[in-house]
């Protein structure tokens, strides 16, 4: 179940206003947003939540999710501007007791997560991509608010 689904070379784009993103699956894993292969999501103004719930057995939940595909090997592009308020970008991520849940993730090695369109170092994520979003879950032993493994590979532990 995906609340956004940015398929194959897509761009999503939140300038402005009040968005709301609510995924919730009863027994699959769950996707907030989820970015396909080529695809760039943009956090450029306003307030965006973005919630994820799986139910599932061993199904993940994950806020934000980058995937270069299968069949076409395109990086995603996940990108915060750095001019952003500071929590105008909360994301909640909640699976069934034991199972792990994700804020940001990729697994790929080839996805770019960014602010202004630089891929991030832990440095960056300790400090800005942290200043910008809001990292929340009901379970915070089970999986990170970031687990990225793509050009650059940084974490963040749920607070």
């Amino acid at each position: 179940m995906a609340g956004v689904y940015a398929e194959l070379g897509s761009t999503v784009t939140f300038s402005g206003g009040v968005n709301t993103i609510n995924a919730v699956s009863t027994y699959d894993r769950s996707y907030g947003l989820y970015a396909d292969s080529g695809s760039q999501i943009n956090f450029a103004g306003g307030t965006t939540s973005i919630n994820a719930t799986a139910g599932g057995l061993s199904a993940p939940a994950y806020g934000i999710y980058a995937d270069k595909g299968s069949s076409v090997n395109e990086p995603s592009y996940i990108n915060f501007a750095s001019n952003l308020a500071s929590g105008s970008i909360t994301i909640t991520a909640n699976a069934a007791t034991g199972n792990n849940q994700y804020g940001i993730y990729a697994n790929d090695g080839v996805s770019h997560l960014q602010i202004d369109s630089v891929d991030v170092n832990q440095s960056a994520v300790d400090s800005e991509l942290s200043r910008i979003v809001n990292f929340s879950t009901s379970s915070p032993s089970n999986g990170k608010a970031i687990d990225w493994v793509g050009t650059t590979s940084v974490t963040k532990n749920w607070n």
